[in-house]
């Protein structure tokens, strides 16, 4: 020790991030030996590695960010010469520990707890050992590469690439078929004279390759130095690396994959967020960042048992796996292109989006992640059912670099777990008050109909030749308790992608025919009433027509006093059945009223082959109509429902001018707020009574 202290002192990096431990260290070490700096964690340590010149490097095994037998290996990277010996400290003493930390690099382990007293000594003999072998390593370098290599295999050339002498080392089996095929042309040598000759005939220096060859069905990888003896001979050194190979991607799956899921870890997330983060930026794209968290998965353990819980993880994991692997078909892309799964934390897993659209894509992928994972899970005979709580980050909306990104997926995600009845949260907080309230007013509507939240109301028509012709159009009214009114441009839509609007149409219908039967039988009132019918009603209903004449003869009310309004898209499915069910039902008396002509593909073709009996003209054209574009275009729309022998409803009048432009025009009727408001039954009645005082209900 006294000779160490004259010499310059043991220049030691010690990553650990126990501070305790930093203490113990520093005080077991004498500052007159040891010069001692310390790091918290593994990226640490392999910076500093590369910023200093090092005698000894330590490391714990356990560290946040990058454990030790990641920052070993890469220290091994950048130190191919292994010039610096790695001392791992764990506190595992299994084999498989110490196997992993010498797979990974290290020279020697020491287990805790460490005998503080030994510690200065054996890290200076490790480092007098390391300095010795470094001295020795520098005098076989100036030895001849035939002794380096004799555990290698050699094989020595002349200028005619023959074989003029084989040095099988230890690896005898790479020859086995030299007996059977002669020295020159057993598989090995084959090989390497191929090599030799491609790069002779190319002028190329084939100094160091490798080479994966196949002997009896068996898979080697070789490592090939060729040394140059002689203007006239070739020595090529042969090292079997196929263990050193398995080995290395040992450690490539420890490092960057879940031992129990086997799906990429959160290491192999950041480096693939990014390659990713990179090729959005390049090309312009969108990237999405999913968070999942298993709700209450802590109780399951505690409830059910550890072993329970992994098997429930692998199975979450499997369904995960599963429906993006659909998902991806669908896309016409692989899974790598399109989506990526893997599992972040013990049950937490990440999903990154490429290439998003738009939210909807979001949601319609979060909402079968949802739906999948509310189906039971069976596991060692218990039924356990997952409730998920999600949080979204986008790219580059809220974040440019993969720890941001990260940071507001899991906030989102934070967002959801406080709030039990939304299980999905955006980070973006416009688009997350969206999902939000979209998510709430489904929530809701599954229960409007239960609680008697649902109204008609009827909004009159008004036929601007013929006054005493009765018609309106029942329109539908949410009212909740806790919402208020909601616009039905809003909860529509919600109706129609969650399934709710087939049951919601059937309640509208039924009460449509029941309000017609009423304004007959009390008021003496033979009102048409249209209808609009949802394009899911009547493309899912079975037989739409003969649930329809039932409904017609439940009620007692003439076909004629209904008029269904159906939009192009109905028109677009099925087309010989559609035709031939709207057909039948026109044969009854049912009036059939084309909606919105005019927003969507507005076909002539069905015109040609349907003989509809009412075309709708778009509010959007109405409230347009002080441009002289929107004066024709309505003419035009008029001027041709009239050779088709239809009549046309102007919807959304609201001045006077549009008025008596349509009178003008001879639109058959007109409806909105300048001539009436949506009213209830008695308000209607009333009207009635108050615009056509003699009460005749004329109809056609």
């Amino acid at each position: 020790m006294e000779s160490q202290t004259a010499c310059s002192p043991i220049n030691i990096l010690f990553a650990d991030d126990d501070t305790l431990m930093h203490e113990m260290v520093m005080h077991a070490l004498d500052d007159g030996v040891f010069k001692v700096t310390v790091v918290e964690n593994g990226r640490q340590a392999v910076d500093y590695f590369t910023a200093a010149k090092w005698d000894l490097v330590l490391l714990d095994v356990d560290m946040p960010e990058m454990n030790g037998f990641a920052a070993c290996l890469r220290i091994r990277q950048l130190d191919p010469d292994v010039s610096v010996p790695i001392v791992m400290i764990t506190g595992l003493d299994d084999f498989v520990s110490i196997e992993a930390a010498y797979l990974s690099g290290a020279d020697d382990f020491i287990t805790k707890p460490i005998t503080w007293p030994t510690l200065g000594q054996r890290l200076t003999y490790l480092h007098r050992g390391n300095q010795a072998r470094l001295q020795l390593q520098a005098q076989m370098r100036s030895e001849q590469a035939l002794y380096e290599a004799i555990p290698d295999s050699i094989v020595t050339f002349d200028s005619e690439l023959q074989v003029r002498k084989l040095h099988k080392g230890m690896q005898e089996y790479l020859f086995a078929d030299l007996d059977e095929k002669g020295i020159q042309h057993c598989t090995v040598v084959a090989m390497l004279t191929d090599v030799l000759a491609l790069a002779s005939t190319e002028q190329i220096t084939a100094s160091d390759f490798t080479k994966q060859i196949t002997l009896d069905g068996q898979s080697y990888f070789l490592e090939c130095r060729l040394a140059q003896r002689e203007h006239y001979e070739s020595i090529l050194v042969i090292r079997d690396i196929s263990q050193r190979k398995q080995d290395e991607e040992k450690i490539m799956t420890l490092i960057f994959f879940d031992p129990l899921t086997g799906l990429p870890n959160r290491t192999f997330l950041k480096e693939q967020l990014t390659r990713d983060i990179a090729n959005c930026e390049r090309w312009n794209r969108v990237l999405a960042l999913l968070f999942l968290n298993v709700r209450a998965f802590s109780k399951i353990n505690e409830t059910f048992g550890i072993a329970v819980g992994d098997e429930l993880i692998l199975e979450i994991s499997k369904r995960l796996a599963a429906l993006l692997r659909n998902y991806d078909t669908q896309a016409r892309v692989t899974v790598e292109e399109k989506t990526g799964l893997s599992r972040f934390a013990g049950d937490e897993f990440a999903i990154i989006l490429r290439d998003v659209s738009d939210n909807k894509d979001i949601n319609r992928i979060v909402e079968r992640l949802i739906g999948e994972m509310a189906k039971p899970f069976t596991i060692q005979g218990h039924s356990l059912v997952v409730d998920l709580y999600i949080g979204c980050s986008l790219y580059p909306a809220d974040a440019k670099d993969v720890g941001t990104l990260i940071a507001a997926a899991d906030s989102a995600k934070k967002l959801s777990r406080q709030e039990p009845l939304i299980p999905f949260s955006f980070y973006d907080l416009s688009a997350n008050k969206l999902a939000k309230r979209q998510h709430i007013l489904e929530s809701k509507l599954r229960h409007a109909l239960e609680n008697k939240e649902f109204s008609l109301l009827i909004q009159p028509k008004f036929h601007l030749s013929q006054p005493a012709v009765l018609s309106g159009e029942l329109l539908l009214r949410w009212q909740n308790s806790e919402l208020g009114a909601v616009s039905p441009a809003e909860f529509i839509p919600i109706a129609e992608q969650s399934g709710l609007i087939i049951e919601i149409s059937e309640w509208v219908l039924e009460q449509g025919c029941r309000i017609a039967r009423q304004l007959q039988q009390e008021y003496g009132l033979r009102v048409r009433l249209a209808i609009n019918v949802s394009p899911q009603m009547f493309l899912a209903k079975e037989n739409f027509l003969g649930y329809l004449t039932r409904l017609l003869l439940r009620y007692q009310i003439p076909a004629a006093q209904l008029e269904l309004e159906i939009t192009e898209y109905v028109l677009m499915q099925d087309e010989s059945e559609t035709v031939n069910t709207l057909l039948a039902l026109q044969e009854q008396g049912v009036g059939i009223a084309l909606d919105d002509f005019g927003t969507g593909y507005s076909s002539l073709s069905y015109l040609t082959r349907l003989d509809l009996n009412t075309l709708k003209i778009d509010r959007v054209f109405i409230s347009t109509l002080d441009s002289e574009r929107s004066q024709k275009l309505v003419k035009s729309i008029i001027a041709l429902a009239k050779q088709l022998g239809m009549e046309v409803v102007a919807e959304g009048v609201e001045t006077q001018a549009q008025l008596q432009f349509l009178q003008e025009m001879e639109c058959d009727y007109a409806q909105g707020f300048l001539l009436a408001k949506p009213m209830v039954i008695s308000q209607y009645v009333d009207f009635i009574g108050q615009n056509f005082p003699d009460k005749l209900p004329a109809f056609t």
